[in-house]
């Protein structure tokens, strides 16, 4: 089994924050960055030129946030990863210096291992480049893809490997999705609880 997991307004509540620094940097309001970055997205709105230099003010701008909140229940779910061992990825379009900064304000985030960053790959989001190099990195011979996103490009970038997709909301909670889980892989989960209650007796 693999999780691939998006970051950005499916782990943390953190959509918002790329649209007010960009906001801020470009001197737009919020709400039109998000239509920009739900539609053709910045780095076809901006030159290229322009966007290397701009995306550079932007990092200063995202390194000012002090507070970041989980998605409900996530630290629960990135708790359930853990204790089951669960094979996973993080596939970001977040650049790896602002995900470390992620990490420091969001420290339970530090418990996922393996990630995918924008610096990691060329062609973004709805491409499947990303989601791609995760599997070919982290879960190459998997039976069972399981993809988490909150965008439409996530979405169609994740179909592209898996058609087993759970789609995020500021308002989900991530017990309802473990308890979801659970169910569509029943056999999944009691083995392993099985083979852990077993060791547990052999270690008595």
């Amino acid at each position: 089994m693999l999780f691939l997991i998006d970051l950005d307004g499916t782990l943390i509540d953190s959509d918002h924050f790329h649209c007010e620094a960009w906001g801020r940097v470009l001197n737009m309001n919020p709400t039109e960055i998000d239509h920009i970055i739900k539609g053709e997205g910045m780095e076809n709105y901006l030159s290229h030129e322009n966007f290397k230099e701009l995306k550079t003010q932007k990092f200063e701008e995202m390194l000012k946030i002090e507070e970041i909140n989980y998605i409900q229940n996530a630290e629960m779910f990135i708790d359930f990863i853990h204790e089951y061992d669960i094979k996973h990825a993080v596939v970001t379009h977040t650049d790896r210096k602002i995900v470390n900064h992620f990490k420091t304000k969001a420290p339970h985030l530090n418990k996922l291992e393996n990630w995918v960053v924008r610096d990691d790959y060329i062609n973004p989001k709805p491409h499947p480049e990303c989601y791609k190099l995760a599997i070919k990195r982290y879960g190459n011979g998997c039976e069972d893809i399981i993809g988490f996103e909150n965008t439409v490009h996530g979405l169609k970038s994740i179909k592209h490997v898996t058609n087993n997709t759970i789609k995020i909301s500021r308002d989900t909670d991530y017990a309802n999705v473990i308890r979801h889980i659970k169910t569509r892989f029943p056999k999944k989960f009691n083995n392993i609880q099985a083979c852990a209650h077993k060791t547990l007796l052999k270690n008595i």
